[in-house]
């Protein structure tokens, strides 16, 4: 049986030729590696940064509106924040362009099939509680995501809301933004076109019912 035996220390002193060089080349190579492997690290979170946005297309609950509120930050609104409570409303925005309101106050919904006139309510309802409750007039921001799991070339149904739908959002001043809608803006964005902050709040205030951000 042949026994492993470790090298004296003299034997490091022997020295062999080009063993310098290729310490040299070796150290170079690995560097090189070193900085490949940052830059791969770098790309694969910038890829992973693109791609999180399109679960604004075909999420719901939490996933869908973590992918909300990110998009919201793309678009400007950096002060965007969790409500009074997780049983309220989901994200509260600040406007800073009109006195007319004070907050955004929103409600994200996903449905694999239409969402409801209910669903639409209960936006309404927040608005209702911070006007009672915390004497502050807000803007209701809903934002749907239904018929989610549907190939998107099929945005029709994404889009279509019933007459009465329309009407009540029409009448309590109630801002739908479709997730849909607020992918193409995200998407606009990543695109390298500016869409400024002001001109988002801008279409969200002015909505008559259907809000559209591009």
């Amino acid at each position: 049986m042949k026994l492993k035996e470790d090298e004296p220390d003299w034997a490091s002193k022997v020295k062999m030729p080009k063993v310098e060089e290729l310490e040299k080349q070796i150290s170079k190579e690995k560097k090189t590696i070193a900085e490949a492997n940052e830059k791969i690290r770098q790309l694969t979170h910038e890829k992973t940064e693109m791609e999180k946005h399109k679960k604004l297309l075909w999420t719901y609950d939490k996933p869908l509106e973590y992918a909300v509120r990110d998009a919201f930050i793309l678009l400007g609104f950096t002060e965007i924040r969790a409500g009074r409570s997780k049983e309220l409303e989901d994200w509260v925005i600040d406007f800073k362009t009109t006195k007319e309101y004070v907050h955004g106050v929103m409600e994200v919904k996903g449905s694999e099939k239409r969402t409801s006139m209910e669903n639409m309510n209960q936006c309404h309802k927040w608005v209702n509680q911070y006007r009672v409750k915390e004497k502050e007039k807000v803007l209701g921001i809903f934002l749907p995501n239904q018929f989610r799991r549907e190939e998107l070339p099929d945005s029709k149904k994404r889009l279509h809301f019933e007459p009465n739908e329309i009407e009540f959002a029409k009448d309590f001043k109630i801002c739908v933004l479709p997730t849909v809608e607020l992918f193409n803006a995200v998407k606009y964005v990543l695109q390298g076109n500016k869409l400024p902050r002001e001109e988002n709040e801008k279409r969200i205030l002015e909505a008559d019912a259907i809000c559209k951000l591009i």
